[in-house]
């Protein structure tokens, strides 16, 4: 199904789209509505509730990856983990 069929659908049931993830074979990251293609297709099964209202819709990419996402994948792949300090008893 592609993402305007869906967003059709789930209007159609009262819901509408919070969150858009879109995934590639090497990362997976949220971005705005106006950066994807209506005819890109959703993955998997579908929406996942979000937020009352609203659902997360996972998208398969059908396109290269666009350079500030690229960029994105490399930082968090360079990026140090977070230590969290833990407790003593």
């Amino acid at each position: 199904m592609t993402v305007a069929r869906a967003e059709a659908a789930l209007a159609r049931k009262g819901l509408r789209v919070g969150r858009y993830n879109v995934y590639w074979p090497q990362w997976g990251t949220s971005l705005p509505r106006t950066r994807i293609p209506s005819r890109w297709k959703v993955s998997g099964d579908g929406a996942d509730p979000y937020s009352p209202g609203t659902v997360l819709l996972p998208i398969d990419a059908q396109g290269p990856m666009p350079p500030d996402v690229v960029a994105e994948m490399r930082h968090e792949a360079t990026a140090s983990p977070t230590v969290t300090p833990t407790s003593s008893p």
